[in-house]
């Protein structure tokens, strides 16, 4: 199905989604292949090899955005849009940095909906002017990927607004606009390709400006990891242990020589191996792939850690009031395959039961009070009369402390596994 081309397009501007597409896929750009593959006759049969290494030019770019606007080649769709020119007056131009942006979103609206955040940080008016800007339909996609306190925090930000003109509107959509295309360029070609596409694009100032800026917010995020690094090494090396090689490789360039000792001290020798190796072709630099790999890692950590403090009933309240309720459980599937607890609030009362039935009655309690009370009632129900004697005195007792939520954890983590 083709794509609608915009009341408003421009041949200034596709000519630039052109460029974009032909450099992308000189950087080995996935989405970028496949749009080539698709609408390049000579590439119909060629192997995702083939389309990587194709000699590619700007008319091959034309080709692909002329034939996904619904035109069999690039003169027939300039044709019309010579034929239906837009006047370039000052709100034609706004329309056209809108255009730019909204098609920007709609191909990269996690990306913008992180950029959002960066933004919201340092300019909240900022954002809800260019909340406003956007519209509701762009708008509502890009909050779908926020958490409820960014929802919250730009929703009271757009009510404190009074009138805004367009230069105002023109100023925050720019920044937003640079802003975007730098992590584009960042996640395309690396730090250095997104250096020289924006000092093309908005002049060497500018772009060392916006790179510094996205580079501060990654500094924040790796800061707040090495401090849980410091805290609870063995988690981390537990969600280490459940992650690909080159994904745990990321985070150890990232994370430094001296951080990753103290969680090595937690890996098996086999798998410490595996990252080691993984990491001789890591670059340690500031990359989107390198952002996503140390955000992705921390949820996971921030997520065992409420499990282990208060249970599953505990982590959901908690991550939802960050992250909204549809991502909270969302993240608890993601760390389910690591935490014991979880992975055991997945059994039958009977199958919870039998796998509990040679522990002591302390321990056997201890897990219970962790798990909600519904589920505890349910499980201790499947004992008989002895044990249950046994175990009933040492359920209400004060909360475990989060070593002893660990130790268990791990032990039912090893149990299922052995077990099931």
């Amino acid at each position: 199905m083709s794509k609608q081309l915009p009341s408003n397009a421009n041949l200034k501007h596709l000519k630039g989604q052109a460029k974009q597409l032909l450099d992308a896929h000189k950087t080995g750009d996935k989405d970028a292949c496949t749009r080539f593959k698709k609408h390049i006759p000579r590439l119909a049969q060629a192997s995702p090899t083939q389309v990587r290494g194709a000699k590619l030019t700007l008319r091959d770019a034309y080709l692909v955005l002329a034939r996904e606007y619904g035109y069999t080649s690039w003169p027939k769709l300039k044709h019309h849009l010579e034929a239906h020119a837009v006047i370039q007056t000052p709100d034609g131009a706004h329309q056209e940095l809108l255009l730019r942006i909204n098609t920007l979103i709609a191909e990269h609206t996690e990306d913008a909906a992180k950029t959002l955040q960066r933004i919201l940080l340092d300019d909240p008016k900022g954002v809800a002017i260019i909340a406003i800007a956007l519209g509701q339909e762009t708008t509502a996609a890009i909050l779908k990927h926020l958490t409820d306190d960014n929802i919250e925090a730009i929703a009271q930000n757009i009510s404190n607004l009074n009138s805004v003109t367009t230069e105002e509107e023109d100023h925050h959509l720019k920044t937003f606009e640079q802003m975007l295309m730098a992590s584009k360029y960042v996640s395309q070609g690396g730090i250095d390709f997104a250096r020289g596409a924006l000092e093309k694009a908005v002049g060497k100032r500018k772009s060392q400006a916006i790179l510094k800026h996205l580079n501060a917010q990654y500094q924040t995020t790796l800061n707040r990891l090495q401090k849980l690094v410091t805290e609870r090494p063995e988690d981390i090396a537990r969600i280490l242990t459940h992650e690909d090689a080159q994904t745990a490789a990321i985070f150890a360039t990232a994370i430094g020589t001296k951080k990753m000792v103290t969680i090595t001290k937690h890996l098996s020798k086999a798998i410490a191996q595996n990252i080691n190796n993984a990491s001789k072709n890591i670059h340690a630099e500031f990359s989107t792939q390198t952002t996503k790999t140390l955000e992705h890692i921390e949820r996971l950590a921030v997520t065992y850690k409420y499990v282990l403090t208060g249970g599953r009933q505990f982590a959901l309240g908690a991550l939802a009031k960050s992250f909204g309720n549809k991502k909270a459980l969302k993240m608890l599937d993601q760390i389910t395959p690591i935490s014991g607890f979880l992975q055991f609030r997945n059994l039958s009362p009977q199958q919870a039961s039998t796998l509990l039935s040679n522990e002591p009655p302390k321990t056997i309690a201890n897990i219970l009070s962790h798990l909600d009370s519904c589920q505890s009632i349910l499980i201790f129900g499947q004992f008989s009369a002895s044990p249950k004697k046994q175990i009933a005195p040492h359920i209400d007792r004060p909360p475990l402390s989060e070593t002893e939520s660990r130790k268990l954890d791990h032990l039912l983590a090893k149990k299922i596994s052995q077990t099931f």
